[in-house]
C-alpha cells in the first residue's frame, strides 16, 4: 500500500475525528452501562437486596460518582461530536463535485466501508477510489486544526 502524503494524511485525520468521537461515545456508554451494572449487583446471598452499609455504602456511592462522572465525559463528547461533524459537513458541502462530495459524506460521517459507499452512490470500486482521492485533494481543511 501506498504511503500517504503527510497532507493527504492530515485531512484523512481530520475527517475522521467524527467516527473517532462516535467510537468514544460508544465507549463511554458502555461504560456507563458497566458501572450501572456494578453499583446494582450489591446484593445480599439470597439474593434479596439490601440498604448498603458500611464498606458496601461506600462502593455504592464510588459507582454512583464514577456513573456521573462516566454521563459527564459523554455528554461532553456528544457535543464534542455534534461539532465536529458539523465542521466536517460544511468542508465537505463546499466541494465544487457533488459526486466527491457524496463519497466523502458516505465514508466520513456515514462511516461507511468504501464497498458500501460504491453501492450508495452507484459506482465502481476504481470510480470511487478516484472520487476519494479528487475529493481529498480538493478538501480545504483550517490549518490549526488537529
Amino acid at each position: 500500500m501506498k504511503e500517504l502524503d503527510p497532507e493527504t494524511a492530515r485531512k484523512k485525520a481530520w475527517l475522521n475525528r467524527y467516527q473517532d468521537s462516535l467510537h468514544r461515545q460508544e465507549r463511554l456508554a458502555f461504560l456507563i452501562e458497566d458501572a450501572r451494572d456494578q453499583a446494582t449487583s450489591l446484593q445480599s446471598p439470597g439474593g434479596v437486596r439490601t440498604a448498603p452499609t458500611g464498606v458496601h455504602s461506600d462502593r455504592v456511592a464510588n459507582a454512583v460518582q464514577r456513573i456521573d462522572t462516566l454521563q459527564r465525559e459523554y455528554a461532553a463528547e456528544v457535543e464534542h461530536g455534534i461539532q465536529v461533524r458539523a465542521e466536517i459537513k460544511t468542508a465537505i458541502e463546499a466541494l465544487p463535485d457533488i459526486m466527491q462530495t457524496l463519497v466523502l459524506y458516505h465514508r466520513y460521517l456515514q462511516g461507511l466501508k468504501f464497498d458500501a459507499v460504491c453501492r450508495e452512490v452507484d459506482r465502481s470500486y476504481c470510480t470511487v477510489r478516484t472520487l476519494h482521492i479528487a475529493a481529498l485533494a480538493a478538501l480545504v481543511v483550517p490549518e490549526d486544526v488537529l
